[in-house]
């Protein structure tokens, strides 16, 4: 029940710019124009990208992709499982490579384990390591229709 509860928070958060356009603002990183194909594309090239930032290089498979009616959400998840001594590093390579793309950070959970970015052109990445030690990695897009 937790688990629908909270995946319908985060749609909640992702739909209301479903289908909508901006008139106030041409940013872009408020709006995108790619089809669903497109955003999927763009969404494991950016996985891609973060992954060979990543040295040594880790293990991972696909979690999940969830094609939506105007979203797309690839996640992956690490299978090295990271120790508790080394996860903030981890954190920090991945920080440190979104940055240098240009990526703005947007939030961080209050213990450290989960952080939030959004690239230029709209898509949203996400960083969580379960206490378990291992990570997982989502990008999600809201193109316009």
């Amino acid at each position: 029940m937790r688990k629908r509860v909270a995946v319908a928070a985060m749609l909640a958060m992702l739909l209301p710019g479903c289908g909508a356009t901006d008139s106030t603002s041409s940013s872009k990183e408020s709006r995108s124009t790619l089809n669903l194909q497109e955003a999927a594309d763009r969404a494991d090239e950016i996985l891609d990208e973060t992954f060979a930032a990543i040295k040594p290089p880790v293990q991972w498979t696909h979690r999940y992709s969830m094609p939506g009616d105007c979203y797309v959400d690839h996640d992956r998840a690490v299978m090295t499982i990271i120790s508790a001594e080394r996860r903030g590093s981890f954190l920090g390579v991945l920080e440190r490579h979104w940055k240098s793309k240009g990526y703005k950070l947007v939030s961080t959970s209050p213990n450290g384990l989960v952080a939030h970015f959004r690239t230029q052109d709209g898509f949203q990445l996400e960083v969580l390591i379960a206490p378990s030690g291992q990570a997982h990695l989502s990008v999600t897009t809201v193109p316009n229709q």
